[in-house]
């Protein structure tokens, strides 16, 4: 809504074509985010509509050219671009789709990055029937974790244990599930 309309999908629905007639696009690579989120004096550098690279995430900044108040104004969305053109349709714009709020990426540990729908997707794909859950970072011993605990649902019974993949040895690690 800042900035009016930002991108359009094509009747082909294979991503997002940007407006480039609406507002003036910068983008902040997701690297240059991190490095603001570790430290908020930080300006991240930005990149143009024509400089973007397929296959990298970006922050959109815009500036409305029709009168929006809003100059430089960082929307918070998380957009990946798909490719810097479409082929198919013949449109020599970059393509995007939105990949999440910028805002919803969870720091592990300062050494990777994960989403809640990565995580959401994990657990779906296990198969286990669950009315919630919830992730949480941990410290066993010296050693970061990241646990996810899962509210099963009424008439699944869990098995005594689960194997999980341990992180730092690259083998199975039994769990008690409690």
């Amino acid at each position: 809504t800042e900035g009016g309309i930002c991108a359009m999908q094509a009747w082909d629905y294979e991503g997002m074509t940007f407006v480039p007639s609406l507002n003036f696009y910068e983008f902040v690579p997701e690297r240059e985010w991190f490095k603001w989120q570790l430290d908020r004096s930080y300006q991240p550098k930005t990149v143009l509509l024509d400089e973007v690279k397929a296959g990298e995430n970006y922050e959109i900044v815009i500036t409305n050219f029709h009168g929006g108040a809003l100059v430089r104004y960082r929307i918070g969305d998380m957009v990946r671009i798909t490719s810097l053109r479409d082929e198919k349709l013949n449109i020599d714009i970059p393509q995007m789709v939105f990949e999440r709020r910028a805002d919803e990426l969870i720091d592990i540990f300062g050494f990777g990055h994960i989403t809640e729908k990565l995580i959401w997707e994990a657990i779906e794909n296990t198969g286990i029937p669950y009315a919630d859950w919830v992730a949480r970072k941990e410290v066993i011993g010296d050693k970061p974790a990241l646990h996810i605990y899962l509210e099963l649902k009424d008439d699944y019974i869990a098995s005594e244990q689960a194997i999980i993949p341990d992180a730092y040895s690259g083998g199975p690690m039994v769990n008690n599930i409690l």
